[in-house]
């Protein structure tokens, strides 16, 4: 899972600027030498934008492989595309029913964080930001 800073396929650019095929032979032949699949996507198609309002750029340049071992661990392995937050790149998260959260995951809190010389005003300062969606939500 990464931000490989190329794409595989001419689809997956949008905007100004010419497609690489030399980049992409090049990038699809360390996949399959790898003997890497592409984990599926979900959510957004563009992982990464310019964010310009003029000339803009979008492109899938940060995405999942997955090995046949992991494959046969996590069939329903999917990738969800967040929305984007302080970067000009997507958050991606890893998903599968495959995976299980504990049951008993209890929140922690250790008394030593108190004693940092800022605790206090991280604290007020983080409950004073305000997210209109929250990157890891998914419903």
């Amino acid at each position: 899972m990464g931000d490989f800073n190329a794409t595989l396929y001419s689809h997956e650019k949008h905007g100004s600027g010419n497609f690489s095929l030399g980049s992409a032979v090049e990038y699809g032949a360390m996949v399959d030498a790898c003997f890497m699949s592409q984990v599926p996507s979900l959510g957004r198609k563009f992982t990464w934008s310019n964010n310009w309002r003029r000339g803009n750029v979008c492109t899938v340049l940060d995405r999942s492989f997955c090995n046949e071992d992991w494959i046969f661990c996590f069939q329903d392995v999917s990738q969800l595309v967040l929305p984007r937050m302080a970067s000009d790149h997507t958050p991606l998260l890893l998903i599968s029913n495959a995976s299980h959260r504990p049951h008993n995951c209890p929140f922690r809190f250790h008394h030593i964080w108190m004693d940092h010389a800022d605790f206090e005003q991280i604290v007020a300062n983080s409950w004073a930001d305000w997210f209109q969606d929250h990157p890891f939500c998914l419903s």
